[in-house]
């Protein structure tokens, strides 16, 4: 008999009548075709008609994130692979039998892993040596944390062995109302949209509560690229004021 195999095919239009449960309603269609369907797939369409519609990459990337447990044996692997002679791993996602990585990286590569969810966070407080967040306001930043630490307790891990880096925009000028000028569209009131905004008092100011949780990097995206002006008062003034 032919082994038949099923394909999901993930709802990407966005009506604007379906905008405010639309994530859910998806979510739980994916939880129910979890472990029946063997694959999932998205249309390549930018546009049906007048609807718009979720671009296929992105939108595999983000829900892969949310429903797909590789990571976790591919994190399982590759460490193992690169702390070990010979990796025989059987999963349920991969299996690797007598698997060698030769020469083994030395040093042994840091782990980065970019974490929001709870299941994400599990997995960066049992697998990463840094932890990083995006583009989040340090109220929002706060509760993470506090996730974080419930995760590490539950995987037996001391926090503190794992680095913190906070990833996103930076609009830096001599004046306030520059720096707002420069950040346009991108400065937001919620807390998945922030960047740091303002002169480079203000910009140290609103970095420090984040270094006081534990933050050791930060990874700025200057705005005024390819001016220098932003990049050049990190340097000289941002910079040297939160080393110091």
């Amino acid at each position: 008999m032919t082994n038949v195999a099923f394909g999901f095919g993930v709802p990407c239009e966005l009506r604007p009548e379906r905008w405010a449960t639309f994530l859910d309603d998806l979510n739980r269609a994916l939880d129910l075709a979890e472990g029946t369907f063997d694959s999932a797939w998205m249309v390549d369409h930018l546009q049906f008609g007048d609807a718009g519609v979720l671009e296929g990459f992105t939108a595999l990337a983000y829900l892969t994130a949310l429903h797909v447990e590789q990571l976790d044996e591919a994190l399982q692997i590759v460490k193992a692979l690169w702390t070990q002679e010979a990796v025989t791993f059987e999963g349920t996602h991969y299996r690797v039998v007598e698997a060698r990585c030769e020469p083994r990286p030395d040093p042994v590569p840091p782990i980065v892993i970019g974490a929001f969810g709870p299941k994400m966070l599990r997995l960066t407080a049992q697998h990463a040596d840094v932890w990083d967040v995006s583009s989040t306001r340090v109220e929002r930043y706060r509760r993470l944390a506090e996730g974080f630490g419930r995760a590490c307790a539950e995987v037996g891990r001391d926090p503190a062995t794992v680095r913190r880096s906070w990833s996103g925009g930076c609009a830096c000028a001599r004046t306030r109302a520059e720096a707002d000028a420069l950040a346009g569209g991108r400065i937001s009131d919620d807390d998945e949209n922030f960047d740091f905004v303002g002169t480079p008092e203000q910009l140290v100011e609103q970095m420090r509560p984040f270094v006081s949780l534990g933050v050791d990097r930060f990874i700025l995206d200057c705005v005024d690229f390819p001016r220098p002006t932003g990049l050049e008062l990190l340097i000289n003034e941002v910079l040297p004021a939160l080393r110091g």
